[in-house]
């Protein structure tokens, strides 16, 4: 594990994949399934890491630990609420599986400087925000809690809490650029990253 704090990682696989019309997280991209990639990225930088998903027997070939959802059906809020939940660690490193183009250098970014702070999100230029490529603390489950009991499941709702300190990452910063938080929505998508220069992880 890269730093001294321990953390949990938290790769997010519970997606319904509308738009691929099957589960994306066993796409192969370059031979490797996204949710392997994912797990290769996040291991080195974590002291647990966990699955986010309902289909526990699925990813079970992975050998990592898999979480069902407490609150089911209310997307990627109620993923990180259950690994929350089942940990007993303090900080939470959270990947979307279909996000191949997360680098190491954007992690860093991710985990620098966040003493004192509830979250770290990137941002890209166009002001849009990537929470489900972020660091999140155990400070924010009561949050996550409270909202899920009232079906009220937008993660970036979460940051308008004036009672969370919240950091946004830049791509200014220099950890990374606004292509590297691109997800893989549809086959389309898939088939231009298989072009791309991609990490092998």
């Amino acid at each position: 594990m890269r730093g001294s704090e321990e953390i949990c990682g938290v790769i997010l696989a519970g997606g319904r994949s509308r738009r691929m019309g099957e589960d994306k997280a066993l796409l192969e991209l370059r031979g490797i399934p996204l949710i392997q990639r994912a797990k290769n990225l996040l291991q080195p930088w974590v002291s647990e890491l966990v699955i986010s998903a309902n289909l526990v027997e699925k990813y079970r070939f992975l050998g990592l630990p898999v979480i069902p959802d407490v609150f089911p059906g209310q997307g990627p809020m109620a993923g990180i609420h259950a690994a929350m939940s089942g940990s007993a660690l303090d900080a939470f490193l959270v990947l979307a599986c279909d996000m191949p183009c997360v680098t190491p250098a954007l992690l860093t970014g991710l985990l620098q400087d966040h003493e004192g702070v509830d979250l770290v999100v990137p941002v890209t230029s166009d002001g849009r925000t990537h929470p489900l490529c972020g660091l999140y603390r155990r400070s924010c489950l009561a949050e996550f809690h409270h909202r899920l009991l009232h079906s009220q499941n937008r993660l970036m709702d979460v940051f308008k809490n004036p009672a969370l300190k919240v950091k946004f990452l830049h791509p200014s910063g220099g950890s990374f650029r606004d292509s590297d938080l691109t997800n893989i929505n549809t086959k389309s998508d898939l088939s231009v990253h298989e072009k791309a220069g991609l990490e092998p992880f």
